[in-house]
């Protein structure tokens, strides 16, 4: 009768564990997607239908800036930096998933021992093989806590890895920018500087002839000192951008990277910008703090059921045999169950619980920070583009009426009326508003790029798909 009560005890008791191991009383509560109180739209423009998934930068500078691009993502040391941890938090989670399934280990064994001993020989031998296989029974929940923590966290560092694209590629368009408008600016310098000259020979043949003063001569000579000093200055500019293009790259200074843009583009309309809740799903930084944030509600899960008792099931089975040949002929094999659990820890699991609730109140805070910083990234860089617009449009108003200035002056240089140097120095006024046009364009364009990283910029689907 007892080999059926053994066998029902068994039943029984694997019954209720199975049972048991789906109960997890301690399931975190879902949180609002929205702790921080979001405007319900951008305080610069209307609401517009969320951003499609494009490669933002192609508006900008077309092939050559997507070039750029790919090379930074194939050689970038910092995005590789950040493939290593996707790659070490997934195979953390396979580890910490392991926990979840029984484990099963073999072990054999074989001894020979001669012993010699008044003056006779003794020969023994012992052969062994066996399994041992031991299960923890996740009662209370703490083993799936753990692991569902492990995979928000695997998720976390995938997204970002897609935070140091969009960053990357942000950094990769300014420095970009920046050559462009160094190109554009140099040409005119350039420019400049020849004007300059002309203006210093004129000025010298009016000082030789009295009709000029020797301030008037130091004055056009300090100018044009200040202009090559400009250019020298735009050459040094220029290389350390290039420079950064190869860092960026994860290539040598040398490196055969080269800028060949020379006028800067022209803006597109703004993109679509959604309401600030879009922002939520669109930037991988944001995603990446919620899905700490889960972490901790689920470790905080994992440290309340820490302090529950813990059932683990242990079985193991062997052979052995003095003799080879026998070895199958002898078995052995053993189930056990053992439970344990605190009694006195001097508060430490207690400390332990409200440890993780620190943590995840500290995760909390976090995360309402990442998301009040995005909509203040959005909402600068909009101001940005329309303050630096406005004064764009200043400078155009100043340079169409320098250019009115300057045709008059040609017309009265032709007419007689006027000498060449007056000409020149107009030109040389009209030369200097076109470099502050090119630097404010520049500076709009920088804007877009901040705006287009704000909004969580997309990198293309094929891009943005982890490897």
């Amino acid at each position: 009768m007892r080999p059926y009560v053994t066998l029902l005890l068994t039943i029984l008791t694997g019954l209720i564990c199975v049972f048991a191991s789906g109960c997890n009383p301690f399931t975190p509560a879902l949180r609002d997607p929205h702790p921080a109180p979001l405007p319900a739209t951008y305080s610069l423009y209307s609401q517009q239908a969320a951003q499609p998934d494009t490669r933002w930068w192609q508006q900008l500078g077309g092939e050559e800036l997507d070039q750029l691009m790919a090379t930074a993502f194939s050689g970038n040391f910092t995005l590789r930096q950040a493939w290593s941890r996707v790659e070490q938090a997934r195979a953390t989670t396979i580890i910490t998933n392991s926990s979840l399934w029984p484990s099963l280990d073999y072990d054999g064994s074989a001894s020979h021992q001669h012993r010699y001993q008044n003056d006779q020989r003794t020969r023994t031998e012992n052969y062994a093989l066996g399994l041992a296989s031991s299960y923890e029974l996740d009662l209370w929940g703490r083993l799936q806590a753990e692991t569902t923590a492990q995979s928000r966290e695997q998720q976390a560092t995938e997204e970002d890895w897609l935070t140091a694209r969009i960053t990357l590629s942000s950094e990769i368009a300014g420095n970009w920018i920046n050559s462009v408008a160094l190109h554009q600016q140099y040409a005119i310098i350039a420019q400049q500087i020849t004007t300059a000259r002309h203006i210093v020979e004129l000025t010298q043949l009016r000082y030789l002839k009295g009709q000029a003063t020797r301030s008037d001569l130091v004055e056009r000579q300090q100018e044009l000192h200040g202009f090559e000093q400009t250019r020298l200055e735009l050459e040094q500019n220029l290389s350390q951008y290039r420079y950064d293009l190869c860092l960026l790259s994860g290539l040598p200074p040398g490196a055969d990277l080269i800028v060949n843009r020379q006028q800067l583009p022209e803006l597109t309309p703004l993109p679509p910008l959604g309401v600030p809740a879009d922002l939520l799903a669109q930037r991988p930084d944001i995603r990446a703090a919620g899905l700490r944030l889960n972490k901790g509600d689920w470790l905080v899960a994992a440290a309340r059921a820490d302090r529950l008792p813990a059932l683990k099931l242990t079985a193991d089975a062997g052979y052995s045999s003095s003799r080879f040949a026998d070895l199958f002929d002898n078995w052995l094999a053993n189930l056990a169950a053992s439970i344990s659990g605190p009694i006195f820890d001097a508060g430490a699991r207690r400390a332990e619980v409200a440890k993780a609730r620190a943590e995840a109140d500290g995760l909390l805070a976090a995360y309402e920070e990442t998301v009040i910083t995005a909509v203040n990234e959005v909402e600068s860089a909009l101001l940005d583009e329309e303050k630096i617009g406005e004064q764009l449009n200043a400078i155009d108003l100043q340079l169409e009426r320098r250019r009115q200035s300057l045709d008059n002056a040609r017309i009265r240089y032709l007419q007689g009326d006027d000498d060449y140097l007056s000409y020149l120095i107009v030109k040389l006024s009209v030369d200097t508003l076109h470099r502050e046009r090119v630097q404010k364009q520049r500076d709009k364009l920088l804007a877009r790029v901040a705006l287009h990283r704000a909004l969580g910029g997309t990198t293309t689907d094929t891009q943005n798909t982890l490897r």
